[in-house]
């Protein structure tokens, strides 16, 4: 609940009003000095704004307003009554207005603060709060805030699939400032501005899903890494010695008798094999060949769960091949600084029941970037300039409610176009889900001023946005 200091009705001056906001409706109570006035209902679906001042100073304008033809409001009649009042005092007659409502001033800011990180807490404030109305550009804490919150409700099993990047990290990655690119770098170059974006202890390689928002040219888009482990290949590589001592009367592989004078250098040009040396047991150790071979899990795992990177444009006007090749960089660059200083071969020499052959076995692990492949569904995409940063949120809920065991090559190879379709969801839904944000907001604040876990925002049906 939330409580405004001074009210204003149709003109008419009130006093404190409170606010408690449930899952479908707002329950409002107004009083004029001691004396309660009017307490009733006002449902969100008759709602045409709701939106807060931008004004960096008290008092904090709060505007409520409500439309006729989108159903008969039990505000609605109080509003007229006090409606007929004024045009009686001022001797007109006037139709009641279809588009109505109530002012509310706030003498404090509201700071609502939510979703604990490791590195602190993602502040969201008023002036954010009005990103929120139709027709305005959500910014970087909007976006952070409810990506955070929808990771913080998942299922603690799919939380460890999941990673979502901070709405800055790709902006230092590509080392822009608002539209303008700062400077050219190599990978290396841009890895290390990010090198310490992520926590020493965090895999990126174990999970399912890496999302990316990508924030360039005043415009919000979303990449997300599928199966980025996919990429490791570990193959099993198997070198073959044979041993020969010198001096000792025999035919060996090639045909020589043992005790011969032999170019030893001729001989390995004429067979392909390894250069021999001399010991001081006089033996000789000969390369007989080498093999690769990919270790079975891996490759189970690349073909059953391909690598690849989805990019979410909601105006398809963001760089995609740029951006693409910008962030495989950063992956294989990522894998290297964590991974490949300790992905040195691990050697085991294997005797046969021939003794004069020896195996040694390498595991050589590397990163094939090349192997993340580009894919860009059929999604909605918005009919304004505004809503991309809607879009880019109900693009990461909808991924991660439809692939909650990650995405499979099933799903690639029908583009996914039986989960991702041009009508998951209308600009209707985009209007809701402005609402809905700003519902969960108000609800959060709630929890916080009475001292109540997040948890309970299921008990007014905000853990999730659903889509009817």
């Amino acid at each position: 609940m939330v409580a405004a200091a001074r009210t204003c009705v149709c003109g008419e001056k009130f006093d404190r009003c409170e606010l408690d906001f449930k899952a479908d409706r707002v329950e409002l109570t107004i009083w004029k000095k001691t004396k309660r006035r009017w307490k009733g209902v006002v449902e969100y679906a008759h709602l045409v704004r709701f939106c807060f001042s931008n004004v960096n100073k008290p008092p904090y304008i709060l505007l409520m307003q409500l439309d006729g033809s989108r159903g008969r409001s039990e505000f609605a009649a109080f509003y007229d009554s006090i409606f007929a009042r004024v045009c009686s005092e001022d001797k007109k007659t006037q139709a009641t207005p279809q588009v109505f409502g109530v002012v509310l001033y706030f003498d404090e800011e509201v700071d609502y603060i939510r979703c604990q990180k490791t590195a602190g807490r993602i502040s969201v404030t008023l002036g954010d709060v009005d990103r929120l109305a139709p027709g305005e550009f959500l910014n970087d804490n909007i976006i952070d805030f409810y990506l955070r919150f929808l990771w913080r409700h998942l299922e603690p099993w799919q939380q460890q699939e999941v990673y979502f990047f901070s709405s800055h990290f790709f902006t230092q990655l590509n080392g822009t400032n608002g539209a303008h690119e700062l400077a050219a770098a190599n990978p290396d170059e841009r890895f290390a501005r990010v090198a310490r974006w992520t926590q020493k202890e965090m895999n990126l390689f174990d999970k399912r899903f890496l999302f990316i928002p990508i924030n360039d040219s005043f415009h919000w888009s979303i990449a997300v890494f599928c199966n980025p482990g996919s990429a490791i290949i570990k193959k099993r590589r198997t070198m073959k010695h044979h041993p020969r001592n010198n001096g000792v009367a025999g035919v060996n592989s090639n045909g020589i008798q043992n005790g011969d004078v032999v170019d030893l250098v001729d001989c390995s040009r004429e067979e392909g094999q390894g250069s021999g040396n001399v010991g001081s047991d006089d033996s000789i150790i000969e390369d007989v060949g080498m093999e690769e071979e990919e270790l079975t899990a891996c490759q189970e795992e690349r073909l059953a769960n391909p690598p690849c990177l989805l990019f979410l444009d909601s105006l398809r006007c963001h760089r995609k091949k740029k951006f693409t090749k910008m962030l495989r960089n950063y992956l294989e660059c990522e894998w290297k600084a964590r991974f490949s200083s300790s992905a040195t071969p691990n050697q085991e020499v294997k005797e046969k029941k021939d003794v004069s052959v020896a195996e040694e076995e390498t595991i050589i692990t590397s990163f094939d970037s090349d192997s993340i492949s580009l894919l860009e569904p059929n999604i909605p995409l918005q009919s304004n300039s505004s809503d991309c940063g809607v879009f880019l949120l109900m693009y990461a809920a909808s991924i991660v409610g439809r692939f909650p065991m990650g995405v499979t090559r099933d799903d690639l190879e029908s583009h996914l176009t039986l989960t991702l379709t041009p009508n998951m969801f209308g600009d209707e839904h985009v209007l809701e889900f402005r609402e809905y944000l700003h519902q969960l907001l108000f609800c959060l604040q709630f929890l916080q001023n009475h001292g109540l876990p997040e948890i309970h925002v299921r008990d007014e049906g905000l853990d999730s946005f659903a889509i009817d």
